[in-house]
């Protein structure tokens, strides 16, 4: 009874680990916004072409290092500093930004290892009033604030 406890608790625990991604990633605009279970030590992002430049964010803000190329926003700490465990904008990328043309990422923790990763997609809503009157706001939330003219 008791083996059938622990294999079962291994189980889960595999399960829990294997689905789950230690960076999550969103684009706001030119914006690369992400959220973060472990600390982050570096990272690549390939694209196609339309980054032109990258710079600020939570990147900056740590000491990282940005740099930019034709396909490739590389950016890291040469005194060995982290992103902080957290969310918030990663960092700021200029050029003719979509989600399409980043094609993919790596990202590191503060030794080098691996860290997985998923984007979302990029949300149309834009949390305003969809014609009837009523804030168009996600399921199951409890407050729901819109603009009206300026105004919240």
């Amino acid at each position: 009874m008791i083996k059938r406890a622990v294999l079962f608790l291994q189980f889960i625990l595999f399960l829990s680990f294997s689905f789950s991604q230690q960076v999550s990633l969103s684009l706001d605009g030119n914006n690369l916004n992400y959220s973060s279970t472990d600390d982050i030590g570096g990272f690549q992002i390939f694209h196609t072409g339309c980054v032109d430049g990258a710079s600020g964010g939570d990147a900056t803000a740590n000491g990282f290092t940005v740099s930019t190329s034709s396909s490739v926003v590389l950016a890291f700490s040469f005194t060995g500093s982290v992103i902080p465990a957290g969310e918030g904008t990663l960092v700021e990328l200029s050029g003719n930004i979509s989600q399409d043309c980043l094609t993919d990422f790596i990202f590191s923790n503060n030794s080098g290892g691996a860290l997985t990763w998923e984007i979302t997609e990029q949300s149309t809503d834009d949390g305003g009033d969809d014609g009837d009157g009523e804030a168009s706001c996600p399921e199951g939330t409890e407050v729901c604030l819109t603009f009206d003219d300026g105004d919240l």
